[in-house]
């Protein structure tokens, strides 16, 4: 027993001496990269708080807005209160008072340009949803020298100040016949083709009863008479060309659009009177 206890005293120091190198060892590494400060932590002087101030963000680029708010839109037209000039006078008898009649003689067709369609409900219509191209519908109405025609037009689509409408008087044949234009801005021309060339015989005007754009509903009338035409809107004359053509000749309606925009107008209540 007296033996033993000596021999565990030298193992217990030497286990102490193991320790006591590692931390020596580690002192003479600090030491070699510079002087080892301790400091207990309550001592510990807190790291200053930068405080970081809020800049002004750069102002992105501005992006595109595709649907801006606009404010409310005035009306297209305002019409100018105007003295009626009363040329027209007495009007006759009707020659035709029924000029859309299921059975009329109206060229109906359906193309790749568009379509002209006649309803029960007497009206005439052309639907061309924006190629471009030109529709005619021919009628085999009587030939007279001289008269009043009256139709209501109802305008649905009509945008592009290149597409237009109106009406063919004296028409001979396809290439042979007088017209009254009227574009989309309401503006109104009336013209001579003859051998397929168009003359002018009235530049475009404007008025006081036809807006741009649609919808909207008027009358156009014409007084033919002679080498004299008049042109009427809701019964109140416009003004009057001369057309040295005085052959008598058919009557057409058409509408022609230039390939940017839908176009349809509706043709109805067609008369045609005797001069008095």
């Amino acid at each position: 027993m007296a033996k033993a206890l000596p021999s565990r005293i030298s193992a217990a120091r030497k286990a102490l001496r193991r320790p006591a190198i590692v931390i020596a060892l580690v002192f003479m590494c600090c030491a070699a990269c510079g002087p080892l400060q301790v400091q207990l932590i309550n001592d510990a002087t807190p790291t200053d708080i930068r405080i970081v101030t809020a800049t002004a963000a750069i102002s992105p680029t501005p992006s595109i807005v595709w649907f801006p708010p606009t404010a409310t839109p005035l009306p297209l037209f305002t019409p100018t209160v105007v003295p009626t000039v009363d040329k027209l006078g007495k009007l006759g008898e009707a020659y035709l008072s029924d000029g859309f009649a299921a059975k009329a003689g109206w060229q109906t067709m359906r193309t790749t340009v568009g379509n002209i369609t006649l309803s029960d409900m007497g009206e005439l219509t052309f639907s061309m949803p924006g190629d471009k191209g030109t529709l005619v519908s021919y009628n085999r109405i009587a030939f007279y020298p001289s008269y009043y025609l009256s139709v209501d037009v109802t305008l649905s689509f009509c945008s592009f100040h290149q597409d237009g409408y109106g009406i063919l008087f004296r028409v001979g044949d396809s290439e042979h016949f007088a017209r009254v234009w009227i574009n989309c801005l309401g503006q109104t021309r009336f013209e001579r083709i003859s051998g397929g060339k168009a003359a002018e015989l009235s530049d475009w005007a404007a008025n006081g009863k036809i807006r741009p754009g649609a919808p909207q509903k008027f009358t156009v009338g014409l007084r033919v008479e002679g080498e004299k035409v008049e042109l009427y809107l809701n019964d109140a004359f416009q003004y009057e060309i001369e057309d040295v053509s005085t052959d008598a000749g058919g009557i057409a309606l058409a509408a022609e659009t230039a390939g940017a925009a839908p176009l349809t107008v509706s043709f109805s209540n067609l008369t045609i009177r005797r001069l008095e």
